[in-house]
């Protein structure tokens, strides 16, 4: 397992711009709240996602 996954409150530290394009390369839509970006990524991802 990679110790660097970025957990949801890793997520909340990063900028908006920096959220959307994780979701973006993930396939996630990237423009709605930026709280909602972050629970579709950790719905995908519950063990973290890759910087």
């Amino acid at each position: 397992m990679n110790t660097n996954l970025l957990n949801e409150n890793a997520l909340g530290a990063l900028k908006r711009a920096e959220i959307q394009q994780l979701a973006k390369r993930e396939g996630l839509r990237a423009n709605g709240k930026t709280l909602d970006i972050i629970d579709a990524l950790v719905s995908r991802h519950p063990d973290g996602v890759e910087p």
